[in-house]
Order: C-alpha cells, then structure tokens, then sequence
C-alpha cells in the first residue's frame, strides 16, 4: 500500500512539474486581438494549426476586411478561416439547425449585424458557418479562391447582392450537404462556377449538376412550380421560405427530404407527386398555413413524426390502401383524416393518431 502510494505522489508531482514547465509556452503561443471590427483568435506560426477570426458584436463599421495575417506584439500570426456568428441567433445551439430555419432567432440582433454592408476576405480565408440577419449587407467580397467550408448559407440578408457557389464546393453528402442554403435574400443572385462538378444554377435556384436534384429554392414568386426533370427535392430545399403560397411537383419527383417544405410561413397549397412513397421527418414542420393536404396512394410510409404541434392540420386524405409505418401521434385531434378502408383506419389507430377518421371509399 505505501509504494502504492508512493507512486501515485510521483505520479502526481510529475504531472505538477509538467504543468508548472508547459503552461506558459502555452499562453504565449495563443492570443485574441480585436482591430477594425474584427476579432482575431492567433495561434502562433510553430503550430500546426492557424487562427481564425469572427465579427466584433459592437463594431459599428459598414465594411471589414478579413486578414489572412496579423501583427500583435511584434509576432505575425496567420490566419485561414472566417467563423460566422449563427450560435448567437439560433434558438437551441445544441440542436443548432436540425428541424430547419425554425430555430434561428430573428428577434436577435446586436450593433455588427444593424451596421456591415461589406465585408472582403483577404486571400486563403475560408467561410464557415451561416450568416443570419445582416440587413445591409450587401457585398461578400474574396480577394482569393471563393471558398466555403461545409456550407454556403445566408438567411434573412434582404440587401445581398450575389453570392458565388465556387468550383471547392463538395460533393452532397445526404442529398442536400454540401448544404446550400440561401433563404429570405429577394436581391440575391447566386451563380455557380462553372468547373463545379456537383451544382448549378437554373432561375436562381440550385441543382445538381444534372438537374435531377432540386437543393435550394431562392425564389419569390407566390406560385412555384417544380421542374419536370427534377427526381429529387433535398433536405431543406424549400425550408425558410417565406413568399411561395403554393406548389406544385411533378410525378417526376421520387423523393423529399426531410424538413424540405418547413418554416414556410406563407404555404397553404401543395400538390405532390404520386410517385412518392414516402414522406420524411418533419417534411412540413413549422408551415402553419398549410391547413389541407392529399397524400397520393403510394405514400405508404412516414418516417418521423407526421403532425407536429406546430403545424396546423384540419383536413388530410391517405388514399394509400395500406399504410407501412407511420407516428401519427403528434398530429392535433382537430384534424379529421380521410381514409379508403377500415383497414388504414385501424392502422391510424395503432400509430397513435386521436382524431377522427372517415372512411370514404373511391367511386366506382
């Protein structure tokens, strides 16, 4: 027992000596700077890593300039990247944006985003992060590469005026990310790089290369019709739009991902393709005006929860004759459902739905 304690006060000096002989080597090698508008996080040029910079909330300066090196205390300092500030405006930073534009606080604002209308990136910055609620912001500037993380995201920047998909854009990971989303920006024009081998831009809406897969819906106009070579709609693709009233999608489309059509607070009218078979989670989440809805036959599954107590459901017609899987649960007891059989009726019953149900038969 006493070499075993013995060894553990070794252990633990050890442990003491390093940190007493380590701990100023490394607070010399880190350092924050804040000089016109920006805030600086240094690493020193011996690591492997460099530093990045983000917005000061307090700067009142119309244009910043985002260094790609910075002098403090006689030492240079690079830097490689550019962190927007989205976790100050979203609702729930853990979740961050899983149930869509939702959870972005646009009641939250500070003196940086009432004030930039141009910001430039010095050559070898990259972009990380969603920029939300800058409402002058005009001009996105980058004096090298246009480059971008793991998104090109801007929400609710009514003045924006063009933002570039660069030809670094990577490959979609899960039918939506490499995440484009460029949501409530009526001035913007996006154009992508034409040597992108994944995206492009057809009436200021993003694709696939192909066009098959529809990933990001700009648009404004209060009617939006779906193309007819599109056989995809992405996670999120319309999510955060907050013009279109109503749409309506080809039978070419096979597949919408989840929370494609939420936060849409103006939608009332969809009409969906019969070559669906599946709805995904959260696929109309937070679109409150969307009160009535047709679920063609070959829905047979619901992969998430259906209703949500955001949504306000009154009328929903299942003409599927056998329903798969479904959650039904969340759905409001105010929403009458139209079914074929007594069969789709039973199976309501067993996914938890609590409302009424009609059983109407197709005629003839």
């Amino acid at each position: 027992m006493k070499k075993m304690k013995l060894l553990q006060g070794m252990i633990l000096g050890g442990f003491l000596f390093l940190g007493l002989f380590f701990l100023p080597s490394i607070g010399a090698k880190a350092a924050s700077v804040t000089m016109d508008g920006v805030r600086y996080w240094l690493i020193d040029w011996d690591s492997e890593a460099k530093g990045h910079a983000e917005l000061d909330p307090d700067s009142d300066l119309s244009e910043v300039y985002i260094r790609n090196e910075v002098e403090f205390l006689g030492k240079s300092y690079p830097v490689d990247s550019f962190w927007w500030d989205e976790d100050d405006f979203m609702v729930d930073s853990d979740d961050s944006f899983g149930k869509g534009w939702g959870q972005a606080d646009l009641k939250e604002t500070n003196t940086a985003h009432e004030s930039l209308r141009k910001i430039t990136f010095a050559p070898g910055i990259t972009v990380q992060g969603r920029a939300i609620s800058f409402k002058k912001l005009e001009e996105v500037v980058f004096e090298g590469e246009v480059s971008y993380m793991d998104e090109v995201s801007y929400f609710n920047c009514p003045k924006l005026k063009t933002i570039v998909l660069p030809s670094s854009c990577g490959e979609p990971v899960y039918r939506s990310e490499f995440g484009i989303d460029i949501k409530r920006c009526p001035s913007v024009q996006i154009v992508a790089d034409e040597s992108n081998p994944y995206f492009r831009v057809i009436d200021n809406d993003v694709y696939s290369k192909d066009g098959t897969i529809l990933y990001n819906v700009t648009s404004s106009a209060k009617k939006y019709k779906v193309k007819d070579f599109v056989r995809h709609i992405g996670d999120y693709a319309f999510n955060g739009n907050n013009t279109i009233r109503s749409v309506t999608m080809p039978n070419s489309v096979q597949t919408v991902g989840r929370y494609a059509f939420g936060e849409m607070k103006k939608l009332s009218s969809i009409r969906l393709s019969k070559s669906l078979r599946k709805l995904e989670e959260g696929v109309f989440l937070g679109s409150k005006k969307l009160k009535k809805l047709t679920l063609p036959k070959n829905i047979k599954r619901f992969d998430g929860d259906f209703g949500w107590k955001k949504n306000k459901f009154e009328k929903i017609v299942i003409r599927t004759k056998n329903i798969k899987k479904g959650f039904f649960y969340d759905l409001s007891k105010k929403c009458t459902v139209y079914v074929r059989n007594k069969k789709v009726k039973k199976q309501l019953r067993k996914f938890e739905f609590g409302g009424k149900i009609v059983v109407k038969k197709k005629k003839g």
